[in-house]
């Protein structure tokens, strides 16, 4: 998979560019919404299971205690 990952530059302008492009010209984004879902859980768990010394099965389910998001708990 990682193998398969276009080349070419990266980083917020780069992301910040194909999308332009995508509003522009309809090109295809390089990262679907379910890949990036998909990126979010795993940092979710992986955050999770750092905070709770528990392991983390994957895809989270919708009454995991970090299915709503974990921000918050940065604020306290």
């Amino acid at each position: 998979l990682i193998a398969a990952a276009p080349q070419g530059a990266e980083g917020f302008a780069e992301q910040f560019r194909l999308f332009h492009a995508t509003l522009e010209t309809g090109a295809e984004l390089p990262v679907t919404m379910g890949e990036a879902r998909q990126s979010l859980e795993l940092a979710t768990a992986i955050y999770h299971s750092s905070k709770s010394g528990q392991r983390v099965e994957l895809p989270l389910a919708a009454g995991h205690p970090a299915y709503g998001g974990w921000a918050g708990d940065l604020r306290r």
